[in-house]
């Protein structure tokens, strides 16, 4: 017996893939958002429970005045949006 499985969804094989960095991570200063050339739209910083704590709009901002914990971070770019988990000490 010979089974013809097809995957379900879009190949693309030709998609450049496109990476951000959120560093220093922990911190307790300035951060800073680097993204592959891509501008940079906006970033928002969400608590635990999905609330908009702030919003940004530059590479680097300052994390001094929140409470120490963990965040994510929502980065909207020209071509793309990513999310990375944030440690404030």
């Amino acid at each position: 017996m010979i089974a013809n499985i097809n995957a379900t969804g879009i190949l693309d094989e030709n998609r450049s893939v496109k990476s951000t960095s959120v560093y220093p991570n922990p911190s307790n200063g300035i951060v800073h958002v680097t993204n592959d050339g891509q501008k940079t739209g906006s970033v928002k910083l969400f608590n635990l429970q999905g609330v908009l704590i702030q919003e940004f709009f530059a590479n680097d901002f300052s994390v001094a005045n929140l409470t120490a914990g963990i965040y994510f971070i929502i980065i909207q770019t020209d071509r793309s949006t990513f999310t990375h988990k944030f440690v404030k000490l």
